[in-house]
């Protein structure tokens, strides 16, 4: 039996509030009934929207779903490597990294996924309304 709730999933180093997620019930408890794969491009696609500025950890997530090491993420931001373990380093606080190379990231990040900037991205926006660093992204799914 499926039924549909909001639930709080870290599973991909930080907090995010699934709303109206699916969940099965199984004999070992209530499970997740999502595509992990569809959640992590969400979730990808909301970071580059975020309004609040990256933490360490959904920097960390960014790099791995590019899949890139510190080495070339650093190449590709144009910073040293050590910049970018010191950032992955924060957790769940904020990197403390320039609004240039943030601004950077974003972009890079969009390129990533071949959208623009400027699309609109309407099953996320809607969902976003914990954005301060520290505060989970928010998906309606």
């Amino acid at each position: 039996m499926t039924k549909r709730k909001t639930t709080v999933f870290n599973g991909l180093g930080f907090p995010v509030v699934l709303v109206n997620a699916s969940v099965a019930k199984t004999p070992y408890g209530e499970t997740l009934d999502v595509d992990f794969n569809r959640l992590q491009d969400l979730v990808f696609e909301a970071l580059i929207r975020k309004p609040a500025r990256f933490a360490g950890a959904e920097v960390k997530f960014i790099r791995l779903f590019m899949e890139m090491t510190q080495n070339v993420f650093a190449d590709f931001l144009g910073v040293e490597r050590s910049a970018v373990a010191k950032w992955e380093g924060k957790d769940l606080k904020a990197t403390g990294m320039t609004p240039a190379t943030e601004g950077l990231a974003r972009i890079q990040m969009a390129r990533h996924i071949k959208h623009s900037l400027d699309k609109e991205f309407p099953y996320i926006e809607p969902a976003m309304r914990k954005t301060a660093v520290g505060n989970p992204l928010e998906l309606a799914l």
